[in-house]
């Protein structure tokens, strides 16, 4: 199960009830807008389809061109790589001494009292490597949990920014109960560019 599947499916809820909120009141004040963001604006207003001001996101480009989170789930992904590769070597780590007790039982050099010792110490060590590996799915997932927690607030404020600035009546998710829309109304570029303006990724920070 890869981390980025599981973050985006839940990315996508929490997406969903962020672009949601921006229809209830939002006086927050943002940034001024790029010049891609300000063209994708300023076709959604001079396009006379509605009397409503009405734009949407594409969640899978906010996904995919948002360089601090890519930055996230690269690191989560090693992560997990280096959690099953520690897992699997205490586990090889495990069966060769459980092999290394056969063995000796089966050419007579140890006592009865001596293999019931053994045997319990592995059970206990079987099981503290199934604890090990317990702790560290559930780091590993409090992680995603705060990656999308933080995500969430940081689209939600954007997308308050910009109802505050333009107006916007509505704000829709495509692909999150949006089946179609005109690409006029797509103001994606806009929150991608406040994203990574105000939250570069660390190796860029460091750079500049």
């Amino acid at each position: 199960m890869r981390i980025r599947t599981i973050l985006f499916s839940i990315l996508a809820i929490i997406l969903s009830s962020a672009v949601s909120s921006c229809q209830n009141n939002g006086d927050a004040s943002g940034n001024e807008a790029s010049t891609t963001g300000e063209n994708a604006v300023e076709t959604v207003s001079s396009t006379p389809k509605s009397g409503l001001n009405i734009v949407f996101i594409d969640g899978d480009s906010l996904q995919n061109g948002y360089a601090a989170l890519k930055q996230e789930f690269e690191r989560l992904e090693e992560n997990l790589r280096a959690a099953e590769a520690n897992h699997q070597g205490r586990v090889r780590s495990l069966q060769n001494e459980f092999e290394s007790l056969q063995n000796q039982i089966q050419r007579g050099e140890l006592s009865q009292n001596r293999i019931a010792q053994e045997e319990q110490r592995l059970q206990r060590r079987q099981q503290e490597i199934l604890q090990q590996q317990q702790l560290s799915a559930s780091a590993i997932q409090q992680e995603q949990m705060d990656i999308n927690a933080q995500f969430s607030d940081e689209v939600e404020t954007i997308l308050e920014s910009l109802k505050a600035e333009n107006g916007y009546d509505f704000v829709f998710s495509k692909g999150i109960g949006l089946l179609m829309a005109d690409d006029a109304y797509d103001v994606t570029a806009l929150v991608l560019d406040r994203l990574n303006s105000q939250n570069p990724p660390e190796d860029v920070a460091e750079e500049e």
